[in-house]
């Protein structure tokens, strides 16, 4: 039986010998066949290399006002009786370069009209199920580990659309979702995003149009969901005036909070938060995180819980 490298760094038990490492993985994996069944899926599935995407080549008319959100199509009519509307390769290259997809590797029409799609990433293979017009769904499991940002943005207004916010960022981000929030007198707009490149095409977007010391201008971060715990600290590269109570009057505004502490580090305060609801740690550090105090720009970092308590212990 022979170890592929990741099944070896899953189950080796602790040994000074590295022979002994691989004799004992070895026997942990013949005693386990499960196991080592599950290993080898979840090995295939990270050397995937190609993402289908299956199309369908027909679709009803409940998605024909949705044509102009995200594409440009030619589609046809085949009747005008149910409005039933053929998809044609043309849309489907039309939509993937205004999504700006651009790992394509293949486009195929099936026998039976439909279309199969292979990208190079999950996340494009992800987009295309979410464009509109489209009824498509990924053929290949797609990785439990595929990150897709979540950006806070501050400074869009509650009264925005989200046919204006997608129509603001319609050149350089395909925008899977968008949310608005508002706790107290915080609001803000979370996005999901495809990539992390895309973030950052925003944040550029952001300063070439208000400058960087324009007070209009927007506040844009962005957090991963696998990096999110309970706990995170608060702190900024200037000297500033905030409070523990300041610090714990916004951050209620988005739940309970179980435990906050004050760290110094010389004049420079940092404040930590454990949050009783994992989803309100979750807006509360993304709120916070690159709000103005003061004309100061403070920061919110997720920790693990594990850092926090020894931090708090160690008071």
């Amino acid at each position: 039986m022979t170890l592929i490298p990741a099944l070896q760094s899953w189950c080796i038990i602790p040994s000074k010998d590295p022979q002994t490492k691989f004799t004992k993985a070895h026997q942990y994996l013949q005693r386990n066949p499960s196991v080592a069944n599950e290993l080898k899926k979840r090995e295939q599935l990270n050397r995937l290399s190609a993402f289908r995407v299956k199309i369908k080549g027909v679709v009803n008319d409940e998605n024909e006002n949705e044509a102009d959100k995200g594409s440009n199509t030619t589609f046809d009519v085949l009747s005008n009786e149910h409005q039933v509307i053929k998809i044609s390769a043309i849309d489907i290259i039309n939509s993937i370069t205004f999504w700006n997809l651009t790992d394509i590797l293949d486009i195929q029409e099936l026998p039976d009209g439909d279309f199969e799609v292979k990208f190079k990433t999950a996340i494009s293979a992800h987009v295309m199920t979410r464009i509109p017009i489209f009824q498509a769904n990924v053929l290949d499991q797609v990785p439990k580990t595929a990150r897709v940002p979540l950006v806070f943005i501050q400074g869009i207004g509650p009264e925005k659309s989200e046919d204006e916010i997608r129509s603001f960022f319609r050149h350089i981000a395909p925008i899977l979702k968008i949310k608005f929030i508002q706790r107290g007198k915080m609001a803000f707009h979370i996005l999901k995003l495809s990539s992390i490149h895309n973030v950052l095409e925003i944040i550029h977007q952001n300063h070439s149009t208000f400058g960087p010391n324009q007070k209009n201008k927007m506040i844009i971060t962005h957090q991963y969901k696998s990096t999110v715990t309970r706990c995170f600290f608060i702190s900024s590269i200037l000297k500033i005036s905030l409070s523990q109570e300041d610090v714990s009057e916004q951050v209620s505004n988005f739940g309970d909070i179980e435990c906050i502490f004050t760290r110094k580090i010389g004049d420079y305060p940092e404040f930590y938060v454990k949050m009783r609801n994992i989803k309100d740690a979750r807006l509360a550090c993304g709120a916070m995180n690159g709000r103005t105090f003061e004309n100061v720009e403070i920061t919110a970092v997720f920790i693990t819980t594990q850092y926090f308590d020894e931090l708090f212990n160690s008071l």
